[in-house]
């Protein structure tokens, strides 16, 4: 215990929502190999097993073993863990934690819904969530960055995938590695450079610091360069795509992201190599996300000031739901149908440090009501993203709203450098530069094109005459 104690932040972390003991032995569980059945009654899962609760055995090794096989990553046997043992077990709760960790890696988003609420009902820390979060981001960023052939952030993530989980790291990053390339079938060679890295002593320098924030291209003077695809609802996307352009394959955060496509500020840039995290509490936008965006890592969760469970408000199929009891009142009496829904919740803090070491080129925050809340959530994380773009307006109206919360932005070092009528954007002081690039608003010398996606009017006319053709 004593060894666990002298984790770092992100270790610690750790163990307190798996909960988990010293390294064991790994022991063969080969033998176990029925899977539960599910049924879903009027929004409950019923999980039913294929052995008789009375002759199940008490196994005192199996959180021991279902530890080492989530830190080796031997998904599969995780999730072939007889239901009627797991339930009968006096560690259930920390089990189906850890199972739903392994379903949520072969990305089965259903069945880690089921085993995240057995772990609840049996008395799980409501942080399930973040330990979701915590324990696989991590490993999904290894995994995208092993897809892009980027060898060092790739073993620098898969070694913090199982920082935390007991015995040694660096023996159990390699075995991480070694498995999840195996899954994603890259060549051996590139196999083998990443895992000989991880069995080095130290991550490799460059991944150690943050302060690369000078190495920034110039913007071109070319107006004739070649444009985007415009997806995004106000054009975001063309005013980000300007003052960054320079930059190939960045990384961004979309905070409350909605759909891949329509109105998606991160689509161009995801057509031109970018990658990044989008958070999404809604579970349908969710999961079109996850369906749509597979090498991206997606957050089923709100974003608010604190950790855990709140009360969110879905209106289906807009862009309207929030976490804000009054707006949503707001739009009940204008005769939306509002849904009231219990959600996930985490801190911008925590979602930055998924991020590691990573740059975040630009971050867009559209929460409807709810930026005061999000931005508080900063904490004290030192990660400064280059452009901040929140939506600034009161929801579906044009009552700028930024007095309430533009101060937690300017105190981290921000100017204000754009107001395009729905969202305001923010310039670090780290890269005054990109200001000269957001001084006017979209226009010819930008290039760009429209996808004919967007939901705001200046598509209405061109997808009109399209439908009527077909």
């Amino acid at each position: 215990m004593s060894r666990r104690n002298a984790k770092s932040a992100l270790s610690t972390r750790l163990k307190q929502w798996f909960g988990m003991p010293a390294a064991a032995e790994t022991i063969d569980t080969t033998a176990v190999k029925i899977t539960p059945t599910t049924e879903d009654r009027g929004g409950s899962h019923i999980i039913h097993s294929a052995t008789n609760a009375s002759a199940v055995p008490y196994d005192p090794e199996l959180l021991d073993r279902s530890r080492m096989q989530w830190q080796f990553g031997d998904w599969k046997s995780l999730t072939e863990i007889d239901m009627n043992i797991l339930e009968h077990h006096p560690e259930r709760a920390k089990l189906a934690l850890v199972v739903a960790s392994a379903w949520q890696q072969l990305n089965d988003q259903a069945a880690a819904r089921r085993y995240i609420k057995l772990a609840k009902e049996w008395g799980c820390d409501k942080k399930i969530m973040a330990q979701l979060l915590i324990a696989g981001v991590y490993n999904t960023l290894g995994r995208c960055a092993a897809i892009g052939g980027d060898e060092s952030t790739a073993q620098a993530h898969f070694r913090l995938a199982v920082k935390g989980g007991g015995g040694d790291e660096r023996l159990a990053g390699h075995a991480r590695a070694t498995h999840e390339m195996g899954r994603l079938q890259l060549k051996k060679h590139f196999q083998n450079h990443v895992t000989d890295v991880l069995m080095t002593t130290q991550l490799p320098a460059h991944l150690q610091s943050a302060d690369n924030e000078n190495d920034i291209g110039k913007p071109s003077d070319d107006p004739f360069r070649p444009g985007i695809v415009s997806y995004a609802q106000n054009f975001e996307d063309v005013m980000l795509w300007r003052a960054l352009r320079h930059i190939d394959k960045g990384f961004y955060m979309d905070i409350g992201a909605q759909d891949p496509i329509v109105d998606s500020v991160s689509k161009a840039f995801y057509d031109r190599g970018w990658r990044g995290i989008h958070v999404e509490a809604i579970p349908a936008y969710a999961e079109a996300l996850r369906n749509n965006r597979t090498d991206e890592i997606v957050i089923e969760a709100a974003v608010s000031d604190h950790n855990g469970q709140m009360i969110f408000y879905e209106i289906p199929e807009t862009g309207l739901s929030t976490g804000d009891a009054d707006i949503a009142h707001g739009h009940v009496e204008k005769n939306f149908d509002v849904r009231e829904i219990k959600v996930a919740c985490t801190t911008l803090a925590q979602i930055f440090a998924l991020a590691g070491d990573q740059e975040i080129h630009w971050i867009k925050i559209d929460v409807e009501g709810m930026e005061k809340q999000v931005l508080a959530g900063w904490g004290e994380a030192k990660v400064r993203p280059w452009i901040v773009v929140i939506e600034s307006t009161l929801p579906n109206t044009q009552i700028e709203a930024h007095e309430q919360w533009e101060y937690l932005l300017l105190e981290r070092g921000y100017c204000y450098a754009y107001f395009d009528g729905l969202n305001r954007f923010y310039v670090s002081e780290n890269h005054v530069e990109l200001t000269k690039a957001l001084q006017y608003g979209p226009n010819v010398f930008d290039n760009f094109t429209l996808s004919g996606t967007a939901s705001a009017s200046f598509c209405s006319l061109i997808n009109t005459k399209l439908k009527q053709k077909e």
